[in-house]
């Protein structure tokens, strides 16, 4: 009996210790069991640094945990360290819609390429990009509104919380600063400062 008392007394001071480190992790908001999650400040998951076109004015802190990386200042689901990012998986969408209808060029062809696009952003599954919102006054209306803006895709945690905007555009068609301006003054109350980036297939 004696030879197990040493062994006893190990085990018990190995399960004191993880109860006591336990409280640190859980206090940090992260899970025990789980790979640590990575920190860092901005909105570019690949570089620890936000890019130009998904940029905020102040750097927003972020959590990285496997398959997605949360901005808890926006709410929104942003690319992994690592993996491709919203940008980009936006502008394959663009690649693939124009690939499936084909060449051409004028209004028609533009309506048909932003229709396909429409339909292969949805297919990304992503709760964070919606698809085809309009507002006018700060405020979600349907479509075809007057007065209204129309977006092509709008990255938040919900559409009247935009972090970003996504235009596409095809052939000669380009985002000016006045559209810019103009898509700025209908957005939602403290959500008119977010980038707003051309998508060219």
């Amino acid at each position: 009996m004696s030879n197990h008392v040493p062994l006893r007394k190990s085990a018990f001071l190995l399960v004191a210790l993880l109860f006591a480190l336990l409280p640190t992790r859980l206090a940090a908001g992260e899970s025990a069991f789980a790979p640590q999650a990575t920190r860092y400040g901005g909105d570019d998951a690949n570089s620890g640094a936000a890019p130009s076109s998904l940029s905020s004015e102040s750097a927003r802190g972020t959590e990285c945990s496997g398959a997605f990386v949360y901005d808890f200042a926006s709410g929104s689901l942003l690319a992994p360290k690592g993996a491709i990012s919203s940008a980009d998986e936006i502008g394959d969408a663009a690649g693939r819609a124009r690939a499936t209808v084909g060449p051409g060029k004028g209004g028609p062809y533009g309506t048909r390429v932003h229709t396909e696009f429409e339909g292969e952003v949805k297919g990304l599954g992503r709760p964070d990009l919606h698809t085809e919102v309009s507002y006018k006054g700060g405020e979600i209306v349907p479509r075809g509104t007057e007065g209204s803006v129309r977006l092509d895709v709008v990255q938040g945690a919900s559409r009247m919380e935009p972090s970003a905007i996504f235009d596409l555009k095809t052939g000669s068609a380009k985002l000016t600063p006045a559209r810019i301006a103009e898509i700025r003054s209908h957005l939602p109350p403290g959500f008119r400062n977010i980038p707003i980036q051309e998508v060219r297939p």
